[in-house]
């Protein structure tokens, strides 16, 4: 154990910014605090003109029993906003509905900026949900 956690969670605690590794990179300190994030929508569409389509793509990717909690999430998450991006202290960013991170640009070939298409970004949750349930989404904790 490490720091009461086990080394099995390390690396998904690190790809979350909540233990930033040392310049050194031999130590790791824990945050007790989530990420802190700066968020930007340059040139993004109001929330509201998108809402019906995210409704409809949340209705297509997501199993019945999950599109109330996936709707609460990209909500919390985004505000229904397809474009915004947030970006984390440990490097990575946070992109559109769900704010998908970027430790997953494997599932759009490596181009984080398809995350920015509503679709995309809306499938890519579904799988991520199918794969880990809502654990990856600090919003979960919150709107629970």
């Amino acid at each position: 154990m490490i720091n009461g956690l086990s080394i099995f969670l390390i690396p998904a605690i690190v790809a979350m910014g909540f233990i930033m590794p040392q310049q050194d990179g031999k130590n790791a300190s824990v945050s007790t605090t989530a990420p802190s994030n700066t968020i930007s929508a340059e040139n993004a569409e109001p929330p509201s003109t998108k809402s019906k389509d995210l409704n409809e793509l949340i209705d297509k990717y997501f199993p019945e029993d999950a599109r109330q909690m996936a709707r609460k999430i990209s909500s919390c998450e985004s505000s229904g906003n397809e474009k915004v991006i947030g970006h984390n202290r440990n490097g990575t960013t946070d992109s559109g509905y769900f704010q998908i991170n970027s430790i997953h640009k494997g599932r759009v070939d490596g181009d984080v900026s398809k995350l920015l298409d509503g679709e995309t970004n809306v499938r890519v949750a579904s799988e991520i949900y199918k794969e880990q349930s809502w654990t990856p989404w600090v919003c979960y904790r919150k709107v629970l």
